[in-house]
């Protein structure tokens, strides 16, 4: 608008990416590391007079679904460490100096199947979490069925209306007027919980410790 800048901007250089660019961040002055649709995640080498980019490490199918490649969503990068999410619920720590996973943190995401509001989530450091939005009016029924053991609250989100089937109170709504509620369902000292699967009122878990937990009375 000041007249500052007069001229359309210029390509300086570009290199290949396979699937969509979901996310994209500075590793350092000379690096960026990239989200693709197709699950992988890429360090970029750019020099130094950004004239030519090109691809320093992929970490090929990060993400995956049981048959095939999950989008990897989102990155966030503070050198040497990254870290990716991705639609099959793992969340991944890298190093950038290193060509392995460093850590899943994330194994597994599940929803409730007949009730959304419900999610369940299995992790690396043995945790089995039962998450729920729940708005304030739900709060004193929750305690008086005696599921007070939470261990953690802040703003979820609740739905607005329309069609229910649809049911995403993690998607829509005033954040103000719900809650976010977490449950731990394992012991403590629990190896790394590996798998999980949810019907009705049924919980189903594996762990590295070669044994398998069982929940038969999830309160949804």
């Amino acid at each position: 608008m000041d007249g500052e800048f007069e001229e359309d901007p210029q390509l300086l250089c570009e290199s290949k990416h396979d699937g969509d660019v979901m996310d994209l961040q500075f590793l350092d002055q000379d690096r960026l590391v990239s989200a693709s649709s197709c699950g992988a995640v890429t360090i970029f080498k750019l020099k130094s007079d950004c004239q030519a980019l090109s691809v320093a490490h992929v970490w090929e199918r990060a993400h995956l679904y049981s048959c095939d490649k999950a989008p990897c969503t989102a990155v966030v990068c503070r050198s040497p460490e990254v870290v990716s999410v991705g639609e099959d619920g793992r969340i991944i720590l890298y190093k950038a100096d290193q060509t392995e996973v460093l850590r899943v943190i994330v194994w597994e995401v599940h929803f409730h199947p007949s009730n959304p509001n419900h999610l369940f989530t299995c992790s690396e450091d043995g945790s089995l979490l039962h998450w729920e939005t729940t708005s304030a009016s739900d709060m004193s029924s929750l305690l008086q069925r005696g599921w007070n053991n939470r261990v953690m609250s802040h703003s979820g989100v609740q739905p607005t209306g329309g069609d229910e089937s649809l049911g995403s109170t993690w998607l829509t709504g005033d954040s103000s007027k719900s809650r976010l509620e977490a449950t731990h369902m394992l012991p403590s000292q629990t190896m790394s919980v590996n798998s999980l699967d949810v019907l009705e009122q049924c919980l189903v878990c594996g762990t590295d410790g070669e044994a398998i937990y069982m929940h038969t009375q999830i309160p949804v």
